[in-house]
């Protein structure tokens, strides 16, 4: 099994009386709640829903009329294997053999 992988994820943030918080959406009751520590961010897979999440959010605010901003961030995660020494292991790509008759 082979667990080195690259993910790409999105994250919406605001920025409210100078105080950046990420959202965290609860897809139960479609409600985003905002909070101040990024490990409680929602990292969205799809970028064209976290853009649609941004846009909603941004109309919301504006409809309120709260001077607020928001942002996307990108997050880019690699899973790979170190040995021992904590050193990367790398892994060569498998080339396929052509099987003679």
């Amino acid at each position: 099994m082979a667990l080195n992988a690259q993910k790409t994820t999105f994250i919406i943030s605001r920025i409210k009386n100078g105080v950046e918080e990420v959202a965290q959406y609860n897809d139960y009751n479609g409600t985003i709640y905002w909070y101040s520590n990024p490990d409680s961010a929602t990292d969205f897979e799809d970028l064209e829903l976290a853009k649609g999440m941004l846009q909603v959010q941004d109309m919301m605010a504006k409809l309120t009329k709260q001077d607020v901003t928001f942002k996307l961030y990108q997050l880019d995660a690699e899973t790979y294997e170190i040995n021992t020494d904590g050193e990367r292991v790398l892994v060569e790509e498998e080339t396929p053999t052509e099987e003679t008759a």
